[in-house]
């Protein structure tokens, strides 16, 4: 075997040595968020409407998940469950400590929108956070972090407004790990609009090995703009350092192995 070719070998022992040896190769990243998709909960409204939804930490709970208004007791938030019927979790609407709400879609809105009213797909459950009134924030303590690292956080958001009000509004969602928030940008939902699906990827630095993870629906105006969310999940980011040092450490080594290939040849 060429002297090029052993070394070749012993870098990739070399990297190969820096990986986690419990994990397969096939394993996928950790994701570091429990019950993201809101699939597991106690609704205790009350109410014999299938399907109607509730406000965390009024009349039901969220397995994992905080619902903390910014001036005490519970934020205006709310969980739409999902539902696959004809009627999507928008018009069957949630109880909460104001009454009922609904959202406008397409079976109330009269062609002022699309929407079916349902989460990403049609069993996804999704929040619903008031943008204006009484705002609080949804959250959930991460732990298993390393401080100064970061953190790729994925979900998928909308905007829509409540039913029954009207007039367009600019809305936006900020995601927060301790410290250090980052959001998805304003959007302007015209009156009674939907914005559609997106899907949101931001980059959190951890201020230590446990920290508050964050959902915030920020609105212009109480008409009232409504941020959604489901499908959280949280993983390590590759430290772009560390990949570089490998790189450059396999440089290294192939230009060693052809400099001694070199002086042999000279040599003989």
């Amino acid at each position: 075997m060429s002297a090029l070719r052993c070394s070749i070998v012993l870098c990739a022992g070399l990297v190969a040595e820096t990986l986690p040896a419990t994990v397969p190769a096939e394993a996928g990243p950790l994701n570091l968020v429990s019950n993201g998709d809101f699939g597991t909960y106690t609704n205790s409204n009350g109410s014999t409407v299938t399907g109607l939804g509730f406000q965390p930490g009024y009349n039901g709970t969220i397995t994992g998940w905080t619902n903390n208004g910014n001036n005490g007791g519970v934020g205006y938030n709310f969980l739409f469950e999902s539902n696959t019927g004809t009627t999507g979790p928008a018009s069957v609407g949630v109880a909460g400590n104001a009454g009922n709400l609904t959202l406008w879609d397409k079976a109330n809105s009269a062609g002022a929108n699309s929407w079916n009213g349902q989460g990403p797909t049609a069993t996804t459950s999704f929040m619903a956070m008031d943008g204006d009134y009484n705002t609080g924030a949804i959250s959930q303590t991460i732990s298993g972090l390393t401080k100064g690292s970061v953190y790729e956080v994925t979900f998928e958001y909308a905007f829509a407004q409540q039913y029954s009000f009207n007039g367009s509004t600019v809305q936006n969602l900020q995601v927060s790990l301790g410290s250090h928030s980052s959001s998805v940008g304003s959007y302007t939902l015209t009156s009674n609009g939907f914005s559609g699906w997106r899907t949101g990827t931001l980059y959190l630095r951890a201020d230590g090995t446990s920290d508050l993870l964050s959902f915030l629906a920020i609105g212009n105006v109480q008409l009232p703009p409504f941020a959604l969310f489901t499908d959280v999940a949280m993983y390590a980011d590759p430290e772009p350092a560390t990949v570089g040092m490998l790189a450059v450490g396999m440089a290294g080594v192939i230009g060693a192995a052809r400099r001694r290939r070199a002086r042999a040849q000279v040599a003989g």
